[in-house]
């Protein structure tokens, strides 16, 4: 897969999030990119104040999509699922790709293994 640079382009258009289905093949399901936005909010560790540059998708995101490629119709990966919408089931976000290359680049050579946390519903 090729990590495309972000820009607005993908807004109106129909993508595809591929993720690891329940008997852990890939699977795909169809989503429309709604919009592209700054959204600030809590992480999943409950800090405050966290900025993120996302797609806003018309499509239902399931428990396990997290993760999953956001990609356009020639597989070329455009985001990164995180998260879906609480009062519009029909709502989910994606992290864009220049959002998902910062934390790759945080990240660096590092090898050291680091704890994930609880990973529970707020």
């Amino acid at each position: 897969m090729t990590l495309v640079a972000t820009d607005d382009h993908l807004i109106n258009s129909v993508v595809d999030v591929l993720f690891k289905g329940t008997d852990f093949l890939i699977d795909q399901h169809s989503s429309r990119v709604r919009t592209r936005v700054n959204a600030r909010g809590e992480s999943i560790y409950g800090e405050t104040g966290v900025e993120r540059d996302v797609y806003v998708l018309r499509g239902s995101v399931e428990q396990g999509m997290s993760g999953g490629a956001l990609t356009d119709e020639l597989g070329e990966v455009f985001g990164m699922v995180f998260a879906s919408g609480f009062e519009d089931q029909a709502t989910a976000y994606a992290l864009t790709v220049d959002e998902v290359r910062s934390a790759i680049d945080a990240a660096g050579n590092a090898d050291t293994r680091v704890g994930n946390g609880s990973c529970e519903l707020r």
